[in-house]
């Protein structure tokens, strides 16, 4: 296995291909590996490093982020979203109407947005049409599938217009402006005898199912309107809900119990804390991992064929399969609230307006030529800093091609390599950021 901490993208030289005589196994093989060298660049090519390009929208917090087919939506504080194609440059969206928004969905139809007991669906020519909830229901969170907008409301004494102490509902819709509201037992997200007020902090669809979190319990629905209870922990913090490769990711904080500090006590002291990931397949059964160390569970997201967590000290994780963490070199500041993927890149968005867009370190192409067999190779690095281009014969033993400093600043670098030299797979790598891994 290759030292995935120096390898944003490995490419295959076809200088060493044979002649046109057809042999069906070699031509198999050569699919074969093609396929998993293609994959396997695209999906390296967003692991690590992950470096990140900084903007602000001011001094309201940001509290949510996605990508929709407007391009990247974010709440501020206040509620009021924000729109932008990049990342980058960001402008308000649908000011006279869009206010006090509580969260949003994207959907094949536009992007539905919810604020107190109103939901407003912002149509991909500019229209938004408005409708009212049912008389006493609103939503924390609203996501899209199985053809549906479902909206969801805990357990709460959160004041939402006129509504106090509220009881758990649902709201289904089909097209965005028909609501179906629904009460739910306050046992969907609770048990025993003395439930506490919680919130829907997240929610997802994928399997075929709408997942939401609060802060301690993971319910689950199909149609949005019968709802499980799959998780309930008053000692379990959930930060971080996604979902991707086929799976529902949650990280969390489990707490130990309560000791008392002091004689006579004058405060509690939690025992013991653990960060803990919960895995499941189905969004109903869930496997739990505890990790130790300095990991700390905050907000996720899955994309180019990667998880990414963002703790809230600013250290940012990445992983294949969600079971094995390692560490991107490169923090963000504190503060992060949401992270989200959309047009190859993660964004991330939190305290004081901040938003964080990643970029790749550099694209790398090859061209051969049938005159004179030789290898071209170019790079396009995406910043200034340090990139060597690393050559190999059979992915394990890496050798230089070009000094560290070959590339100081973004933009091309091109250069030829003879026919005979004997390397056939080519990374770009940035020496500064380069960490040693167990293969």
């Amino acid at each position: 296995m290759v030292d995935p901490s120096a390898r944003p993208l490995i490419m295959r030289s076809a200088k060493d291909c044979p002649g046109w005589s057809f042999n069906l196994a070699v031509w198999l093989r050569t699919i074969v590996l093609a396929v998993v060298l293609f994959l396997s660049a695209r999906v390296q090519a967003a692991q690590y490093p992950l470096v990140w390009t900084q903007t602000n929208l001011g001094q309201g917090n940001l509290f949510a982020c996605d990508h929709t087919p407007k391009g990247f939506v974010v709440l501020e504080g206040a509620g009021s979203p924000f729109q932008s194609d990049d990342g980058l440059s960001w402008k308000p969206m649908g000011e006279a109407v869009l206010t006090e928004v509580l969260a949003f969905t994207a959907s094949p139809k536009g992007t539905l947005f919810v604020s107190i007991q109103k939901s407003h669906l912002f149509l991909d020519d500019g229209r938004i049409i408005s409708s009212q909830f049912p008389e006493g229901f609103s939503a924390d969170q609203v996501a899209w599938g199985n053809g549906l907008y479902v909206g969801l409301r805990g357990y709460t004494d959160a004041i939402y217009g006129n509504i106090t102490n509220a009881q758990p509902v649902s709201l289904v819709s089909s097209n965005g402006v028909d609501w179906r509201g629904t009460v739910l037992p306050v046992s969907v997200f609770v048990s025993g005898s003395f439930p506490f007020a919680d919130s829907v902090q997240e929610m997802r669809f994928g399997s075929g199912r709408f997942v939401a979190a609060t802060h301690g319990s993971v319910v689950s629905s199909i149609d949005g309107i019968k709802w499980v209870r799959a998780l309930s922990n008053q000692d379990l913090v959930i930060e971080g809900l996604c979902f991707g490769a086929g799976k529902f990711l949650i990280a969390a904080r489990e707490l130990g119990p309560l000791d008392p500090v002091g004689n006579p006590p004058t405060q509690w002291k939690r025992r013991w804390e653990y960060p803990v990931i919960f895995i499941s397949g189905d969004g109903i059964n869930w496997s739990k991992q505890r990790n130790e160390g300095e990991f700390k569970p905050g907000p996720l997201a899955y994309g180019n064929g990667v998880f990414l967590l963002v703790s809230p000290s600013g250290q940012v994780r990445w992983s294949v399969d969600g079971l094995n963490w390692r560490l991107n070199p490169v923090q963000v500041p504190s503060g992060i609230r949401k992270v989200c993927f959309g047009r190859d890149r993660f964004l991330c968005v939190g305290d004081n307006g901040l938003i964080l867009s990643s970029l790749e370190i550099a694209s790398l192409s090859i061209r051969h030529s049938e005159a004179s067999k030789d290898v071209s190779i170019s790079v396009d690095a995406n910043l200034a800093n340090e990139i060597q281009l690393q050559g190999s014969q059979d992915l394990e033993t890496w050798s230089e091609i070009t000094s560290p400093l070959w590339i100081l600043e973004s933009g091309r670098r091109n250069l030829t390599l003879p026919n005979n030299d004997p390397r056939r797979f080519f990374r770009v790598v940035m020496p500064s950021l380069a960490r040693t891994q167990p293969r």
